[in-house]
């Protein structure tokens, strides 16, 4: 067994294994693409870069040279983003006082915001809450630079939290709750009591203004406006354009106070389908670790059968198992005896017919050997005989003649006489094998077709 619970990404994790005793070497695998420890004992230390689904693997092997591999698997917990604090400069109407911040209506406040780092990840969503109802996002490029100058102006006095919330790639979250505490003062344009102020004085010339706005009041009432007639409807019909123009302000005041809260509602909205959305995507990656998890253990359960039921055949083998695979088997060895002998059959099929082939053209070489070496000898005894009875004629020439010598220049052969028509020579008869006879023409070397008597046909 392995312990791999709480397992956080770029944390110096140890996996210890346990129920293993004896003399073994034990190969670790992290699952991340990091080498193999061989020989690494019964706990190590490893950090993972990224979160999400992995397993550790370790193959194990004893003193005997038998190996036993198995895995376990898990999630590596997302680490969150840092948030730091975005601090303030006293400039203008600005003060800042170790936490708090002090500023007027009106004014824009200057905040720098370091960007915060995600160490398993990337930086996917940056929002700042300024407490007023109100909000800004940085995502993409914005979040490339080391900080951010943001700037924000508060229209009404009061005192508001400033919150900065960082999303990283993996789903995780940090939200940091800043400020400032700030007291918001109302001064420039409006009247601000300075401390020291002579409240007293001010109250009586209070007093005294409203005593004669009174009589004044009081004597128009008694005794109307004086002047001229066409004076006060002027004055009328100024009032009557200034009260119109009041209730346009009043109007575009009201579209605007509508708008902004259907942008507050709309804002409101716009998180709520943020938080949804995070809640759906830790859900799913809930879901997706536990289907992982279960074919793990479903490929780990299947194998421990597979390993359980060969065990078994090993110690009580089925006899009829055993014997239905023999049977399977056996027809296996007759199908390819066939297919064996098929291919012998065709095999000596082609050497016949190769070998016929060739007999056959060694008896036409014999053949045509035999009838040239025939041809070569009747030539042969052709010439023999004709030089042997030309011999004889020279012969006879001599013993027969009665003139002068004749010499041997002048001496001619009896074929050699134009005349001498009824020549005769001794030929050899050949039969062909169809029962027909020839023999060679000593002059043409050609067959001539005969008779038994070597009569020419």
């Amino acid at each position: 067994a392995i312990d791999t619970a709480s397992v956080d990404s770029n944390t110096q994790f140890t996996f210890t294994l346990t129920g293993l005793a004896g003399d073994f070497t034990i190969d670790w695998d992290f699952g991340d693409g990091s080498a193999v420890r061989s020989d690494g004992g019964l706990s190590q230390s490893h950090a993972y870069s990224a979160s999400g689904d992995a397993a550790v693997g370790l193959t194990v092997t004893d003193d005997l040279g038998q190996v036993t591999s198995f895995s376990s698997g898990f999630v590596v917990t997302n680490v969150p983003p840092a948030v730091t604090k975005p601090s303030v400069s006293a400039e203008g109407d600005t003060a800042v006082d170790g936490n708090s911040v002090t500023t007027v209506e009106g004014t824009e406040v200057e905040f720098v915001l370091d960007v915060p780092t995600d160490t398993d990840g990337s930086l996917t969503l940056l929002r700042v809450d300024w407490g007023d109802g109100t909000h800004r996002a940085y995502s993409g490029g914005d979040l490339s630079g080391p900080s951010l100058n943001l700037g924000h102006t508060y229209w009404e006095p009061g005192t508001y939290q400033v919150s900065v919330t960082a999303v990283d790639d993996s789903g995780g979250d940090t939200s940091t709750t800043v400020v400032q505490a700030q007291e918001v003062t109302v001064r420039g344009d409006r009247t601000v009591l300075e401390e020291g102020t002579n409240q007293l004085g001010l109250l009586l010339l209070l007093a005294v203004f409203g005593l004669a706005l009174s009589a004044t009041a009081y004597h128009i009432r008694k005794k109307g406006f004086s002047g001229d007639e066409t004076m006060n409807e002027q004055e009328r019909t100024r009032l009557s354009t200034l009260e119109q123009r009041m209730d346009t302000v009043r109007e575009r005041e009201e579209l605007l106070e509508v708008a902004a809260y259907d942008a507050a509602r709309v804002t409101t909205k716009l998180e709520d389908h943020l938080s949804a959305f995070k809640a759906i995507l830790i859900k799913a990656q809930e879901v997706a670790a536990q289907e992982t998890l279960s074919k793990l253990e479903a490929e780990e359960a299947a194998a421990t059968e597979a390993e359980t039921q060969r065990e078994l055949d090993i110690a009580e083998p089925d006899l009829e198992l055993l014997a239905e695979r023999f049977h399977g088997t056996l027809g296996k060895l007759v199908e390819t005896r066939t297919e064996l002998g098929t291919i012998e059959e065709q095999l000596a099929y082609v050497l016949k017919m190769e070998r016929d082939e060739q007999f056959e053209k060694l008896t036409e070489l014999t053949e045509s050997y035999e009838s040239t070496r025939r041809k070569i000898e009747a030539l042969e005894n052709v010439r023999t005989a004709r030089e042997q009875a030309r011999e004889e004629s020279n012969l006879m020439d001599l013993l027969s003649s009665k003139g002068p010598v004749v010499a041997e220049d002048d001496f001619s052969f009896a074929d050699d006489d134009e005349g001498d028509d009824d020549e005769e020579f001794e030929v050899e008869i050949y039969e062909d094998e169809d029962g027909s006879f020839y023999y060679i023409d000593p002059d043409s070397g050609e067959e001539v077709p005969c008779d038994e008597d070597g009569n020419p046909l």
